[in-house]
């Protein structure tokens, strides 16, 4: 009977500890399914991935010409999106807008003249005097706002490779156009006056074609002495 007695506690003993097994497996499986997942984080190396990926398309623009980049930027401007690829046709057409503003004579005679030119005058240029891009401005001004637009052209400038001055015009800054192409602007030919002890000395009197008269020379002392004497015996 004693045998029997164990034998049925030591099995109620393994009941109990497989019944507490199933409860600690439970438990477990709750506090994993309840644990919400935390947000992936994106990574740098994420975000270099997207930028390179928007690389090959911003090398092509490259191989455009302004035309072409242009008729782009029209179509961007008149969809109904205004995505990264159509802001990188913007930024590419800013870049080449100043650097055609520098190459022009208007503006390299102001840069000499008033030791830079200011970011209106390169926008004046581009909008009154280039035949190319005289309507970026307002394909661009559909899509941003003017304020967003002058700090898109304030970064042009620098990416096209013009300097700050320490002159300022007012408020505004002045930039010194790019160096290397005023290095291949030839300087302004400077006309000299003719010099003073060059000039001719202008016939007097009667006038006509006459040469200029040399001055009367000064008699020999010599001279004079033999004419007084000769005077002189003559009485």
């Amino acid at each position: 009977g004693s045998t029997s007695a164990a034998a049925t506690a030591q099995s109620s003993k393994k009941k109990r500890d497989d019944d507490n097994s199933d409860d600690d497996a439970t438990s477990d499986d709750s506090s994993i399914l309840i644990k919400s997942p935390r947000p992936t984080k994106k990574s740098k190396s994420s975000s270099s991935t997207t930028d390179n990926n928007d690389l090959p398309f911003a090398s092509t623009l490259e191989s455009k010409t302004d035309t072409e980049l242009l008729q782009m930027l029209s179509e961007a401007t008149e969809s109904n999106g205004w995505d990264k690829h159509s802001q990188n046709i913007g930024t590419t057409l800013a870049t080449r807008a100043c650097r055609a503003a520098a190459n022009s004579s208007k503006l390299q005679k102001m840069n000499r003249d008033f030791t830079g030119v200011t970011q209106r005058d390169v926008m004046n240029w581009i909008n009154k005097d280039s035949d190319t891009f005289g309507e970026y401005e307002k394909m661009m001004l559909r899509k941003i706002e003017p304020k967003s637009f002058g700090i898109a052209m304030g970064k042009a400038i620098i990416r096209a490779g013009y300097i700050k001055s320490d002159v300022k015009s007012g408020r505004a800054n002045r930039w010194t156009l790019p160096g290397d192409i005023m290095a291949t602007v030839a300087p302004p030919t400077m006309e000299k006056s003719p010099s003073t002890t060059q000039m001719k000395l202008l016939p007097t009197g009667g006038g006509g074609n006459k040469s200029p008269q040399k001055p009367m020379a000064l008699p020999n002392a010599s001279k004079v002495v033999e004419v007084i004497e000769k005077e002189e015996v003559d009485k």
